[in-house]
């Protein structure tokens, strides 16, 4: 009896990873923003090193940030799909 119930139980489990095959899986559209360029920082003629560098930083913190947020969408995303709550 025990080995019906485990063939009866795999048999389930190959059915349903089956059916989760045969369904596909259908993404989200990515958000826009995380198709978006970041543009470099100004570099006016004679402006000082020092400022421009300040300009490209702030540049760099926009894009950074745009991609912490992509990567937590995509995670999200992911956790969905394997069935898991998100934080």
């Amino acid at each position: 009896m025990t080995s019906c119930a485990s063939l009866e139980k795999w048999l389930h489990a190959a059915s349903v990873d089956k059916g989760k095959i045969e369904a596909g899986v259908h993404l989200p559209p990515l958000p826009d923003d995380c198709r978006t360029h970041e543009a470099h920082a100004p570099d006016p003629v004679g402006a000082e090193a020092i400022v421009v560098l300040k300009a490209e930083r702030k540049v760099t913190n926009r894009a950074n940030a745009r991609t912490d947020r992509c990567a937590a969408n995509y995670d999200n995303v992911a956790a969905g799909l394997a069935g898991q709550a998100t934080p």
